[in-house]
């Protein structure tokens, strides 16, 4: 009859002890969420180090915790101005934990190590490069960047009597130094004293009336001077370089 008894109650007994763990593991479960809602999420790769000695410095946590990197760069120390609390973010996980299980309680200076996972908000965002993409102009929009850095004025559409003494006087106002007016040939060159100059000129005297014609102005890139004798010499250079100015 004891025996009886004893097998009957031993089931219930069983069953009864299996629902109070099934029990417990939900109530930890529960208590386990709540605790991740409330408490802040922490970073895999970043340690927090907390009551650091005043005098610390970067230079001596960078020398604790660089010989747990060996074949990763070297944790990142982000120090607080007051030097008591201080974030050592590593690149990998595995080297952050390592760090941690090393170092965890052990004296540093005069005082034991505090170190623990740091929270995700206090680790600092990597800082982000801005790059400014410059786009290449197109190639008439650079050829005329360049020509305007120049100081000669190419003068076309000149009357054929016009002279070098008429051109420097209709750019008297724009520091002349040197025009040239081949024989015949309806154009010239008016050299000037800078770009400033060139450019001002361009921009005041183009399209302007010039002994009856419509005076057209361009940048030269280049201006050929040969000192020589001889006048059909000069004047083939000069017939040279407005072809080369006109293609």
């Amino acid at each position: 009859k004891d025996d009886l008894l004893a097998g009957a109650a031993g089931p219930s007994s069983s069953s009864s002890s299996s629902k109070r763990k099934r029990q417990e593991k939900e109530e930890e479960l529960v208590l386990r969420r709540r605790r991740e809602k409330t408490e802040p999420s922490r970073s895999r790769t970043a340690l927090l180090a907390k009551n650091l000695p005043a005098e610390t410095t970067r230079a001596d946590l960078a020398s604790l915790f660089s010989s747990d990197t060996s074949t990763t760069p070297p944790p990142t120390i982000h120090l607080a101005p007051s030097k008591l609390i201080a974030v050592i973010e590593f690149s990998h996980p595995n080297d952050a934990r390592a760090a941690l299980k090393r170092h965890a309680y052990r004296r540093f200076k005069r005082v034991p190590l505090y170190l623990d996972w740091a929270p995700v908000a206090a680790v600092p965002p990597p800082k982000q490069v801005v790059t400014t993409k410059v786009n290449p102009l197109p190639e008439e929009e650079e050829k005329d960047v360049a020509l305007r850095s120049t100081t000669t004025v190419y003068a076309t559409n000149l009357s054929f009597d016009a002279t070098a003494a008429d051109l420097e006087d209709l750019f008297r106002d724009y520091k002349v130094r040197a025009a040239t007016i081949p024989k015949n040939k309806g154009f010239g060159f008016v050299d000037l004293a800078s770009t400033d100059d060139a450019r001002r000129a361009v921009d005041a005297l183009q399209g302007a009336t010039f002994r009856g014609r419509v005076l057209k102005l361009a940048f030269a890139a280049t201006t050929k001077r040969k000192e020589t004798n001889d006048d059909d010499d000069d004047d083939d250079d000069v017939q040279d370089e407005h072809e080369r100015q006109t293609k």
